[in-house]
């Protein structure tokens, strides 16, 4: 049986009510670790019964988490199964359902599932419980409104997708990533709260670079910069997750975790920062407000787990600017390039990203 059918299982059971248990349980287990619970604590962990007055005092919360967090406590136990009887991490993301805004949720719990998939000595069952004690706890608070658990529909689907992008030249010149304009039939750009209609001026498939063009002359185009240093503080802006997080602009921060890709790629840099669904095409900004790169892609984890037996942690590539600006070169655009020695703090990158990032939405009809 494959993840597909157990979340097939979880969305039969998301529509339904599930009876409340009286209680919960403080599980704390051998290594200190503590879940809440309304079953009986395995038999290795010490119990704590919560007390009749906090119950009260936390009752409200507690009813609204419960019935969400039992679904996804079933969801975890079966997710956790399949993981232990050697499904790929990538397999169970891509038998998730579709509906952007639930499996953006799923993904999540789907990450602290596989956390654990190189421990031989921790079960599926404890497994489910940290995720459970974690839901209890409000971890995943931020997913479980009525919009999820209710099922509204999709602000997206399958024929329409996003990406971010950034001003690259003036006249308008946008660069993102070319898969995330592969098979667009019609591309908007949000820029400056406005919507623009765009074109496709140029394509790099190797490069995974495509430029765009809008018919808006205000838009300010960002500072390039060649040089990448290794441990070099790097800023990424862009639109993750945008059926979860909206449309509004996310900022995270890292280093440059090593100046080459996969393959010792010398086209590609390794950074920390943190991306999602929704950030390939964005800038990557060094500490001077200069992009050094663009966001490509996170390594591929069941890449990872053939070649070493383990799931990769936070890597993250990007496209050296160096290599991004040829294609600006071989079209006659003109960029800026700097070369600059003051820095910035994130407050003040975030402020020139603003200015220059954008939203891409793709409609395949």
């Amino acid at each position: 049986m494959r993840i597909g059918y157990s979340v097939t299982i979880f969305f039969t059971m998301l529509f339904f009510m599930i009876s409340a248990q009286a209680g919960f349980n403080k599980c704390i287990g051998p290594d200190g670790a503590v879940t809440y619970s309304d079953k009986i604590c395995p038999s290795d962990n010490k119990k704590d019964t919560i007390s009749g007055e906090w119950m009260l005092s936390n009752k409200k919360a507690l009813n609204a988490s419960k019935e969400g967090c039992s679904k996804i406590h079933k969801f975890a136990q079966l997710a956790a199964s399949r993981m232990k009887s050697g499904l790929s991490y990538d397999d169970a993301v891509n038998g998730l359902n579709n509906r952007h805004e639930v499996k953006g949720f799923l993904i999540e719990v789907l990450n602290q599932i596989y956390s654990y998939r190189a421990s031989d000595t921790i079960s599926s069952y404890r497994v489910a419980s940290l995720v459970y004690g974690k839901c209890i706890a409000g971890g995943f608070n931020q997913y479980l409104g009525k919009k999820i658990v209710n099922g509204s529909s999709p602000s997206y689907n399958s024929r329409v997708s996003s990406g971010t992008g950034f001003v690259a030249a003036r006249l308008g010149i946008i660069m993102t990533n070319q898969h995330v304009i592969d098979k667009c039939q019609t591309i908007t750009v949000h820029a400056l709260e406005k919507h623009y209609p765009a074109r496709i001026i140029a394509i790099n498939k190797k490069l995974d670079i495509a430029l765009l063009e809008v018919k808006a002359l205000n838009l300010q185009p960002v500072t390039f910069q060649n040089n990448t240093a290794l441990g070099e503080v790097v800023t990424v802006s862009g639109f993750p997750l945008p059926g979860i997080l909206g449309e509004k602009l996310n900022i995270t921060g890292g280093n440059i975790s090593a100046v080459s890709g996969v393959r010792d790629d010398p086209s590609r840099i390794q950074i920390t920062a943190e991306i999602q669904p929704g950030n390939s095409g964005g800038p990557i900004f060094n500490k001077y407000g200069e992009v050094v790169g663009i966001v490509e892609s996170k390594i591929k984890e069941s890449f990872v787990l053939s070649e070493s037996g383990s799931l990769p942690q936070n890597i993250n590539f990007g496209v050296k600017a160096e290599y991004a600006v040829s294609v600006l070169k071989e079209y006659e655009l003109k960029y800026n390039f700097g070369d600059s020695n003051i820095s910035l703090d994130r407050a003040e990158i975030s402020k020139i990203a603003q200015k220059a990032t954008v939203f891409i939405k793709c409609e395949k009809h």
